[in-house]
């Protein structure tokens, strides 16, 4: 994670937070929330699952979660969901693809200084 001076408008992850434990992706999430300038955002895409909560991919591990579930996660790190979006032209045989875009929880950063930085 950078530095905690250094603060970001923009953070992009995709297709990497599969390969990480439920414990570590939300000590990311909270550090990476930590370091978005004020109305800064975070945007996510992500393959999901269609049914269940979560589905390992033994061909590389990677961990696939249903979007109810990795939403679930991402309000635990304090973020809220500003828009969300589903890939529409995509092969059915393939998971769905989801993005998101996240910023803190906190709607007026000036307002709780002390959970901006939390």
């Amino acid at each position: 994670c950078p530095p905690a001076d250094l603060k970001y408008d923009c953070i992009w992850m995709q297709w990497c937070l599969g390969y990480m434990l439920d414990a570590d992706l939300l000590g990311l999430l909270r550090r990476l929330r930590a370091s978005l300038a004020p109305g800064g955002v975070i945007i996510i895409k992500e393959t999901v699952t269609r049914r269940q909560a979560l589905w390992v991919d033994a061909s590389d591990l990677n961990i696939v979660r249903g979007a109810p579930y990795f939403e679930a996660v991402l309000r635990e790190a304090g973020l809220r969901i500003v828009m969300r979006s589903e890939m529409r032209e995509w092969p059915a045989d393939y998971l769905p693809m989801v993005a998101w875009v996240w910023q803190h929880a906190c709607e007026r950063p000036a307002l709780c200084q002390g959970l901006w930085r939390a």
